[in-house]
């Protein structure tokens, strides 16, 4: 008996590739400047074939958390919530590193966050501790209550998805440029 691979597993793949590859676009696009255009296109290359691995990586992790959560709540919710959970963690630490990219002087923006939760102790823990679960576990309690919440989710899933696979295009393209680049030397 042959089985298929689940659509909604496909779909996790995609929301996990999708912030990753999108962040390393943005990078390459930044550091760009006044560099020979085979080179750029090496450097793109190499930074997709790793954002390819890190998506890999990172949705063989999921992948556990998304099969516990298909047995309690089904399969449309449970991509819903691990995708918003990854999603919210990613853009947190998207944030972090381009606040780090733009003042590379003054440290990342978590180093200052902890200092601020050092100064101020409980305040500013439970302040941050509010902020992190107003962000990421409200539209996950919202989409466990709501039918109509859960469907938007998806719906904007399926959006990130399409995209996503612009960026495996982009993958391929990267690989053959590397492969080329090795070959020629």
């Amino acid at each position: 008996m042959k089985k298929s691979i689940n659509p909604n597993t496909i779909l996790l793949f995609l929301v996990v590739a999708f912030p990753i590859h999108f962040w390393s676009i943005i990078m390459q696009l930044y550091e760009i400047e006044d560099t020979p255009a085979w080179e750029a296109l090496g450097r793109g290359g190499y930074s997709l074939l790793f954002a390819l691995a890190e998506s890999v990586l990172i949705f063989v992790l999921l992948l556990p958390v998304f099969i516990l959560l298909i047995k309690r709540v089904g399969e449309t919710k449970a991509l819903v919530i691990t995708s918003w959970l990854y999603l919210g963690v990613a853009a947190a630490a998207s944030v972090a590193q381009a606040f780090a990219t733009i003042d590379k002087s003054a440290g990342t923006l978590w180093h200052r966050l902890f200092t601020l939760v050092g100064r101020f102790e409980g305040v500013s823990f439970i302040l941050l501790m509010l902020l992190l679960l107003a962000t990421l576990y409200t539209p996950v309690l919202l989409s466990l209550r709501s039918y109509k919440v859960s469907l938007t989710m998806y719906k904007g899933i399926e959006r990130i998805a399409s995209l996503t696979f612009f960026y495996l295009f982009l993958d391929a393209i990267g690989i053959m440029v590397i492969v080329i680049r090795n070959i020629t030397g």
